[in-house]
């Protein structure tokens, strides 16, 4: 018995995972999503340690979709973080929200682009740049709703206490 093999990938052991990577960038590459979701949900559970992956894993939920998943799997990290941990993870999952937002975008995925800019503004509703670019996609898509209020829900999200 090969020691706790992967299920989904016989010749990788959780021992070697670094092998993951380049078939999880062709999944991505392919928009198989949902192997790439498989692979991270893999590697959480036995490596529940490494907190990328649950970013990762968040993503691909998200890049399926799957908003509420992708938003519960990164808010089960932040809860546990104290001040300065959540600082940190934060701007490491802004950085990975970003980046992956802006190939969506050069990609002309607005759709996906947009899904995950409005991520991000559930995790950081006052970043300004984020903001703009989710407005700029708004009007790319032609979702723009020109009304103040629209605007002003944009900016202050209804999760947020007034």
């Amino acid at each position: 018995n090969p020691p706790n093999t992967l299920r989904f990938l016989p010749t990788y052991t959780v021992f070697n995972m670094n092998n993951w990577m380049p078939l999880t960038l062709e999944y991505l590459s392919q928009s198989d999503y949902q192997k790439v979701v498989n692979i991270y949900e893999e590697i959480v559970e036995n490596n529940p340690d490494d907190i990328n992956n649950y970013w990762y894993l968040g993503l691909s939920y998200l890049l399926l979709g799957r908003a509420e998943e992708a938003q519960s799997t990164w808010l089960m990290v932040l809860m546990n973080g104290n001040d300065e941990e959540v600082n940190l993870w934060t701007k490491e999952l802004r950085d990975i929200l970003t980046t992956e937002a802006e190939k969506q975008a050069h990609n002309k995925n607005f759709q996906l682009a947009w899904n995950i800019r409005s991520a991000l503004k559930e995790i950081e509703p006052n970043n300004l740049e984020n903001l703009l670019k989710l407005l700029d996609l708004s009007v790319v898509l032609n979702i723009f709703d020109k009304n103040p209020k629209a605007l002003y829900r944009l900016k202050n999200p209804s999760y947020i206490k007034h």
